[in-house]
């Protein structure tokens, strides 16, 4: 079972696959409410598939890079939203101050969290950097498990599939 120090802020997740399904979702809504009739924000789908017992989340996120004193590139996700509420906490695992880069730095928590399971690691989210377009694309499929609430309300959780 892989776990995440979510930090106390906004995340409520406690392993790496859940906590990115969470910061999907919630960069999801972040466009939602963030969009006008003049403009739409739509860098980020979530679907689920009961059937197949999965969820994709696919994104096209806007960055910008730097080269560091140490000469290495560094990439940031941009923060297309604005203002979208968003709080890291103190003390967790992220520090991205607004959800794009906390689902960025979330991308690249559980892609290096697959890289390590040995002897055959997992592969279910990539990350593409395009530096001349200053785009980072993700994709994720990742297992979840359907079920109902107490009020009969439809829950999509992740299967934590990491050691």
């Amino acid at each position: 079972m892989s776990t995440f120090n979510n930090g106390g802020g906004t995340l409520k997740s406690t392993n790496k696959p859940a906590a990115f399904l969470e910061l999907s979702h919630i960069l999801n809504e972040a466009e939602r409410a963030a969009s006008t009739a003049d403009v739409t924000f739509n860098n980020l789908n979530v679907a689920y598939d009961a059937e197949a017992r999965t969820a994709t989340i696919t994104a096209s996120l806007p960055v910008g890079s730097a080269i560091n004193s140490s000469g290495q590139i560094v990439i940031t996700a941009t923060n297309y939203l604005g203002t979208a509420p968003f709080n890291v906490g103190t003390g967790g695992e992220l520090k991205g101050s607004h959800s794009p880069a906390a689902f960025l730095e979330m991308a690249q928590l559980l892609a290096s969290a697959e890289q390590a399971v040995t002897p055959t690691a997992p592969n279910n989210i990539t990350i593409a950097i395009d530096l001349e377009g200053l785009t980072a694309t993700v994709t994720a499929t990742l297992p979840i498990v359907p079920s109902l609430d107490s009020a009969g309300k439809p829950v999509m959780t992740a299967t934590d599939y990491l050691p």
